[in-house]
């Protein structure tokens, strides 16, 4: 069945933003003697991050169809937060984003532990993003804030450290990036850093353009159904769990080249949902539809016929007996 029309265009760049679920963690935590007693719990058996881990992680997955693959992105002392647990505890999520993190806390504390972990621990399959703001006085550039030793850069020298010890640790496996927001301050940069982090971080989601470019020629002889499977089992590689290329999508793009001409490129498209959604009663129809378009009546029957087994639809019932009515 046709649904809303997609273009080749639109499933090529469908953004990875549409089907992500943001669970926002609020604390009132925010006093200096208070947040040393935060990092200590979250360090500690039966603290805060068994409540993260063994709770509030738990009850996301009991309402929602999420998937295994998450990431922690934290602000200010939030971003001290997702360093910490990226340092102590990185099995914990897959990727982690910190904008503009409090690595000054506690006399740097944190920022000297990771420059041994770093050196020590594999952190092979985990990524990190660093979003730094502008928080420099006026007329300052990053060279002239390196070297001051007031408490007006203390904030962003620590965090440019924190950037050195990522940097030359290249060896750990963990995939780094970071962007330095010259005209952000610490309050407008969370937006743009989260922006370029999700880029940065599903940087492998679009498909090659040399394939997207070759799937939009309509003189092409690219096999639309191998190039879809192709890429979704290196995306299902980099998340770590098996994604198949969206039943909706594929169809609509099918219904795309069987209306332009390129029936063999529809036929598999429609036969590649088959495959991957074999009790969609839909993947069905639209084979239906494909076999009517090429006047084969009785395939176009048999198909028809079995989307209405999984699914009583008035549009494949209406479809099936105009058909039986022709000789």
């Amino acid at each position: 069945m046709m649904r809303k029309r997609k273009d080749v265009q639109h499933v090529l760049y469908k953004d990875i933003l549409t089907t992500l679920r943001y669970i926002s963690i609020k604390t009132q935590v925010r006093r200096l003697k208070y947040f040393s007693i935060f990092l200590q719990l979250i360090n500690s058996k039966g603290s805060s991050r068994d409540f993260i881990e063994k709770e509030l992680m738990p009850h996301i997955d009991s309402l929602y169809p999420v998937a295994p693959y998450k990431v922690l992105i934290g602000h200010s002392f939030g971003g001290l937060t997702a360093m910490n647990i990226l340092v102590h505890h990185p099995e914990m999520f897959n990727s982690y984003v910190a904008i503009d993190p409090s690595m000054w806390w506690d006399n740097r504390k944190l920022l000297n532990q990771a420059k041994e972990v770093f050196k020590q621990k594999n952190y092979s399959g985990k990524s990190l993003y660093l979003g730094i703001a502008n928080t420099m006085p006026s007329g300052m550039d990053t060279l002239q804030a390196r070297i001051d030793t007031t408490g007006n850069t203390g904030h962003i020298r620590s965090i440019l450290a924190l950037k050195d010890v990522l940097k030359s640790n290249t060896a750990d496996g963990l995939k780094f990036a970071y962007a330095y927001y010259k005209e952000d301050n610490h309050g407008s940069v969370p937006l743009i850093t989260e922006y370029d982090a999700l880029h940065f971080l599903f940087s492998f989601y679009s498909m090659p353009k040399d394939v997207q470019d070759k799937l939009r020629d309509e003189h092409s002889i690219i096999d639309p159904a191998a190039a879809f499977s192709d890429h979704y089992a290196e995306v299902s590689e980099h998340m770590g769990y098996k994604m198949l290329p969206p039943e909706q999508d594929i169809n609509g793009l099918g219904y795309q080249y069987l209306q332009t001409g390129k029936k063999d490129a529809a036929y598999k498209l429609f036969a590649l949902n088959i495959k991957n959604y074999p009790e969609s009663w839909n993947v069905y129809d639209s084979m239906g539809d494909y076999y009517n378009s090429q006047k084969d009546k009785v395939k176009a029957i048999e198909y028809f016929s079995k989307a209405l087994k999984l699914h009583d639809n008035p549009d494949s019932k209406k479809k099936l007996e105009e058909l039986q009515k022709k000789k």
